[in-house]
């Protein structure tokens, strides 16, 4: 009986860990570049907007660059929401000597658990930076990222920086993205992600509710008899 219970609730959690591991991390991502940005100096900063769809954007990387150079100076990384002149959300500072060339450097900040369906806008900016001390990010000129643009010197351009954005939603938020995209384009019922919700946990339920009735019943059969005195 302990097998063949064991069995299924074993392949469950090998099905729940394989499609953990298939959608997180979520990410949004534009990877493509041909031509520096130009030096991020004074007032001339580098940007992108992207739209946001899952919840809980934490991370995002920029491939960034140094001329191969030795550079320095402070960098500053902000976050808003919206278009470029929206609320700031995050503003992170760093060393332009810690960037290594043609590598994306990350920036980390709280979690946003209700950026699922938004535009965000993040730019670069070091306005203590001079021509010739300066680091620059990689663009496209193919506009290969459709729902964004990127801003050079605060002006929308028709290139798209090279990122990554990276969401980490509750483990609420992931079932619910995976029943939406197990249910996504199919007909009727199994077009309804809340029918999976409702069969997955039946399933839970009842099996469950089995495992708990053997251990009760292997406990009573583990019990010794005696006369009573």
């Amino acid at each position: 009986m302990l097998l063949i219970w064991a069995v299924p609730l074993f392949g469950l959690l090998l099905i729940l860990a394989a499609f953990y591991n298939k959608l997180t991390p979520l990410t949004v991502s534009q990877k493509f570049n041909n031509q520096p940005a130009g030096e991020i100096q004074g007032s001339f900063s580098v940007g992108q907007t992207f739209y946001s769809p899952y919840p809980g954007l934490n991370r995002i990387e920029v491939l960034l660059a140094t001329y191969q150079k030795q550079i320095s100076g402070q960098v500053t990384f902000n976050l808003t929401e919206g278009p470029p002149d929206g609320t700031k959300l995050a503003s992170i500072s760093f060393d332009a000597a810690s960037v290594e060339d043609n590598r994306f450097r990350s920036m980390e900040f709280p979690s946003l658990d209700e950026s699922a369906g938004k535009t965000y806008f993040f730019y670069l900016e070091a306005p203590a930076s001079r021509p010739g001390n300066a680091i620059t990010a990689w663009t496209d000129s193919h506009n290969p990222y459709p729902e964004g643009m990127a801003y050079l010197g605060g002006n929308p351009v028709e290139n798209d920086l090279a990122f990554v954005a990276y969401f980490q939603p509750s483990p609420w938020q992931l079932a619910d993205i995976y029943l939406d995209r197990l249910a996504r384009g199919k007909p009727g019922l199994w077009g309804n992600k809340a029918f999976y919700a409702v069969i997955s946990l039946l399933y839970l339920a009842l099996l469950g509710t089995f495992l708990a009735l053997f251990l009760r019943k292997a406990m009573g059969e583990g019990q010794e008899w005696r006369p009573r005195k």
